[in-house]
Parts: C-alpha cells; sequence; structure tokens
C-alpha cells in the first residue's frame, strides 16, 4: 500500500470511527437518563441528607429547626417548641417501584404521636405520574390522625385514579418504613371463591395464611382439607411483565402438588393478560410440580417460552411463581436448593441464531448468486423469523434495550440477531440484515415490481428520504425524555405479530408493502429508519468523507446532551 493509499485508509477508520461513538454516545446517554429517572436522588442515598426545611414547612408549617436523632430529626418552632419528628421512607422503600422507580417520602409524626402528614421528597417515578399524586389532596390526607403501628396493619387505603401503581407503591413504601409486614395494597383483595371452585366445587370457604407468604387453604363444608393456594402477589408484586404486576393463583392439592393456575387481577396490558389466562398449554405447564420444586425452578430451567404475543406478561406469571414459591417456603424454613440453571440458548433462540448464523455466510459467499438458495433461505426468513419468531431488529427495540439494559438470557437469540446486525456492517461494511435476515425486507424482493415501475420525480426521492431520519430524530427524542409515544408504531415490523398488532403498525406495515409492488423497495428507500441506522453504520470506501449525515448524527448527539442537562 502507498503512503497516500495508507494515509487514506486511516482517515476512513478515523471518521468512521467516531460515528460509531457518536451512535455509542447517544445510547449511553439515554441510558444515563432513564436511570437517572428510575433512581433516587443522591440525597435519598444511605447517608441520607436532612431533609429541606421548606418540604418539613409542607407537614409542619411553623417549623423552623430540625436537630437529627438517629435516623428522623426532631422538629421545633422559632420559640423551640417541640412540633414532632420527620422521617424518609428511603432506603426501606427504594425496592418499591410504582410505574417507572421508586419514591422517597417524608413523614410527620406529631408530638402527640399520630401522623401528622407526608410529602414526596423525590422520585424516580414517571413525572406525570409523581405530579398527579402530589396534587391529589384527598391521598395526602389518608396520612393525618392514624397512628404509625395502627398504620401498618391498614391496607385499605385508595389510590390515586391516572397513577395507581405509583401511589400504591407510595403507601406500600410508608408502610414498610414504619415496620409493617409485607403486604400487597396493589392486589388487597382475598382470592375470589368462585374461581376456587372452578377447582374445587366443594370448597366452602378459604382461609388466610398466618404469614402473608403463606398458604392459603380451601376448606370444604364438613371442614376438611381440599387443598392449597399459593398466591404470587405479594411475592411478585415486583415483577414486571409489559408495563405491569400480575397476581396470579397456583392450586396444589392435599399433598402441595400443582394441579392447575388461574391468572387473576393485572396491572398489565389487559390484551396480553387475556392471551395468557386463554392459553391452556402454558397454564398446564407446571401441573405436577410439587412446590419445592416450583421454588427450585427459574424460567430457563422450566423452558418457559411464553404465550406467542403476550412473551413479557407471561414469562413475568411464571416468574412470580417461581418467587412466590420460595418465599411461602422461606416461610416455614423450608428452603429449597436451587437447581443448576439450564442453558439460555433455548429452541426458539438456537433456532433464531442459526438462521442469523446462515445469513452471514450467505452474504460473505457465492450461495447467495443461486437463486434457489435465495429464495429457500429468504423463505424461512419470512416464515420462521417473521411470521413465528416475530424477530426483527427495530428503532424500539434499540431505544428500550438502551434504557433498561439487553436481555441476555431471556432473548438470547433476538440479542445475537442485532448484533450481528450492527457489527458486521460496522465492521465488513456488508448490510446482510437488511439485504438477507430481514423478513420484511424479504417480502419486499418478492414482490417488487419486474415491468412497471413508478418513477419517483428527484425532487420526491430527496424529500422522501429525509423522512428515516426524521424518525431517527424522533427516536431519539422520545427516547431520551422518556415520552409516552409507543416507538413500535413508527415500524412495521409489530404487524408480523398480528395478534398484538396496533392499527399504526398495520398501516405503515401495509402502506410500505403497496408501495413496494410499484417502486422498488419503497419502505426500505423511503420509510426504514433502522435500514438508515445500519446504511449510516456501514464501513465503505467513502467511509472518510463527512457528510450532511454526520452533521446530523453530531446534532443527535447534542440533542441527547441538552436533554440529559434539562432533567
Amino acid at each position: 500500500m502507498t503512503r497516500r493509499g495508507g494515509k487514506f485508509r486511516s482517515r476512513n477508520i478515523a471518521v468512521h470511527s467516531l460515528r460509531v461513538a457518536m451512535f455509542v454516545a447517544i445510547l449511553v446517554l439515554i441510558r444515563a437518563q432513564h436511570a437517572g429517572l428510575m433512581s433516587r436522588s443522591e440525597e435519598t442515598g444511605p447517608g441520607l441528607a436532612p431533609p429541606a426545611l421548606e418540604d418539613v414547612q409542607r407537614i409542619f408549617p411553623s417549623a423552623k429547626r430540625l436537630a437529627a436523632d438517629g435516623d428522623q430529626w426532631q422538629v421545633s418552632d422559632a420559640t423551640g417548641r417541640a412540633l414532632g419528628t420527620v422521617l424518609q421512607t428511603s432506603p426501606a422503600s427504594d425496592p418499591i417501584v410504582g410505574f417507572s422507580g421508586s419514591t422517597n417520602v417524608l413523614l410527620g409524626i406529631s408530638a402527640e404521636g399520630t401522623l401528622a402528614g407526608a410529602t414526596i421528597l423525590s422520585s424516580g417515578d414517571t413525572v406525570e405520574h409523581v405530579d398527579q399524586v402530589q396534587a391529589s389532596p384527598t391521598f395526602w390526607a389518608q396520612f393525618r390522625g392514624l397512628q404509625p403501628e395502627n398504620y401498618a396493619r391498614v391496607t385499605a387505603f385508595d389510590a390515586v385514579s391516572g397513577a395507581t401503581l405509583t401511589s400504591l407503591a407510595i403507601l406500600e413504601g410508608v408502610y414498610r418504613r414504619l415496620g409493617g409486614r409485607p403486604v400487597s395494597l396493589r392486589f388487597p383483595d382475598p382470592p375470589p371463591l368462585e374461581t376456587v371452585r372452578r377447582q374445587w366445587p366443594a370448597a366452602a370457604r378459604i382461609v388466610a395464611p398466618d404469614h402473608p407468604h403463606g398458604l392459603w387453604r380451601v376448606i370444604d363444608s364438613a371442614d376438611r382439607l381440599l387443598g392449597w393456594i399459593l398466591r404470587t402477589s405479594p411475592a411478585a408484586d415486583q415483577i414486571i411483565g409489559y408495563q405491569g404486576p400480575t397476581d396470579t393463583l397456583v392450586f396444589l392439592n392435599a399433598e402441595r402438588i400443582v394441579q392447575s393456575m388461574a391468572v387473576g387481577p393485572s396491572y398489565d396490558n389487559l390484551p396480553y393478560v387475556d392471551y395468557v389466562r386463554e392459553d391452556r398449554y402454558f397454564n398446564s405447564l407446571l401441573k405436577g410440580r410439587s412446590l419445592a420444586e416450583l421454588a427450585a425452578m427459574d424460567v430457563q430451567s422450566a423452558e418457559i417460552e411464553g404465550v406467542s404475543g403476550a412473551t413479557m406478561t407471561s414469562v413475568a406469571v411464571a416468574d412470580g411463581v417461581f418467587a412466590a414459591a420460595r418465599r411461602s417456603l422461606e416461610a416455614t424454613d423450608r428452603v429449597a436448593q436451587p437447581t443448576q440453571r439450564a442453558s439460555p440458548w433455548l429452541d426458539r433462540n438456537v433456532g433464531t441464531t442459526l438462521v442469523v448464523l446462515t445469513g452471514v455466510v450467505l452474504a460473505f459467499s457465492r450461495w447467495r448468486g443461486r437463486r434457489w438458495v435465495r429464495l429457500s433461505y429468504q423463505a424461512v426468513v419470512v416464515g420462521y423469523l417473521g411470521l413465528i419468531n416475530g424477530d426483527f431488529l427495530s428503532m424500539a427495540l434499540v431505544a428500550g434495550w438502551s434504557q433498561h439494559g439487553v436481555p441476555w438470557r431471556t432473548a438470547a437469540g433476538l440479542v445475537a440477531l442485532s448484533a450481528a446486525a450492527l457489527l458486521v456492517p460496522i465492521f465488513t461494511g456488508r448490510n446482510f440484515y437488511c439485504h438477507h435476515v430481514c423478513p420484511h425486507g424479504a417480502l419486499q424482493q418478492w414482490i417488487r415490481p419486474r415491468r412497471r415501475r413508478w418513477h419517483v420525480p428527484r425532487w420526491a426521492d430527496r424529500l422522501l428520504r429525509l423522512v428515516p431520519a426524521g424518525l431517527v430524530a424522533l427516536v431519539v427524542v422520545v427516547a431520551a425524555f422518556p415520552l409516552p409515544l409507543s416507538l413500535v408504531a413508527i415500524e412495521p415490523f409489530n404487524a408480523w405479530v398480528f395478534r398484538i398488532a396496533g392499527w399504526g403498525t398495520i398501516t405503515v406495515a401495509v402502506v410500505g408493502i403497496v408501495a413496494s409492488r410499484f417502486v422498488p423497495m419503497a419502505y426500505c428507500r423511503y420509510g426504514c429508519p433502522t435500514g438508515a441506522l445500519l446504511e449510516y453504520l456501514r464501513f465503505t470506501s467513502h467511509s472518510d468523507r463527512w457528510s450532511t449525515r454526520d452533521w446530523f448524527a453530531l446534532g443527535l448527539v447534542g440533542l441527547a446532551l441538552v436533554i440529559q442537562w434539562l432533567r
């Protein structure tokens, strides 16, 4: 290689590395922003700082002085008269997540020993939900007048409509801080007898356990034991499916062997919960297992793949059953020994990974030029990867994983697909995902026009090519703030999982496919933000040129920095 060639390649690599660095920087900033929203501020850490006087004055208006007293603060007025005590629910409330984070509440106890009031100090929960709770006078009125020890016995509290999970998490945090046993304010009602009678028609009553994590007894009219009920709440109240926890009843016979289970009330997405309720196979997966076996299991060892169209919800239900079984045995000092974890590369993950590896081989071999090989592989991609698994790389997935982390164990195949889709073009210049592995792209290749093609005017072509870049910018804004906008609706990939597809993603899919019948690969060219991202990250002979796309990417980095600074 000549000196000029060496300099050219060095510049090529340097500029390309900068592009990749900007992409990584945006992901890191999104992650940092989300972590900031999910965590409490530094003053609520293990060494709790004293609350601000203005916060204390919301409870004791005449407060002027604070004096530390262990993990509490004595409050007095300007004359030195004792008004009461304030204490924070953190760190006891830190594990209790509302909609998207925990909340630290300042509690006031009057000089007479009753609760004088409460106010929010900080929260990692959704801002809109926290504001709604803070603005509810009836909610905070529940904290006044009770003895702290009596509060720990009360479960009939009213949540704030529209911010139910946030307000219930606050109530549970206060409950835990005041020394109460773990209870569920999310699911306070006992198991309904009519549900129990579907398993035991002779059931006359159910008897609550002495411990919140114990087993409920099912009794007939002659006071004979019919069986036991393992209830996943409160053990599973912090196990979130798609958007909230679910209470599940597991019915065990007198020998504590699983007979069946019933999905109860839920804060998760209702259609997803209904899919799980109606799936007989899923609800019979654990039949015949003992309570000790349940306690020793996890989602991987039980080979729980989830209900199609409601994977996150169903996996959370199963995970909740295992957690409740462990807590139940712990409550009776019979802790099961954990079994060895099974490999996360289960059937679905293995299948997706094999399809991806085959795509890599085709992308770098002459086999891709053989029509029968290409069509056979595309059929597998469309049928298996698209219709059966619904595995796609999408901007919604990139944004979600940036915020919450990568599900290495539960979605190993999709992780492998995403890693290959991003890394192969970065290091080799081959956009193998769009050309070989994307089911939506393969479908467009099948239907592309052979004879009649619409000619897109140059001005329209330039204008339409801005759409993917605009969608990428939208994704960054939505993910970084975050905003309550469903990113799956801006791409067509969720339409392949037709049971749960919304009208937005269906519309994008139909319009894109119809357009591709007249304009080759119309959606890929004019509508796909994921494809635009992969193309931007692709290493080419022109990677040394700083272009308008690079200025745009740099602007997105700046935008993410501004959002981080504002929040």
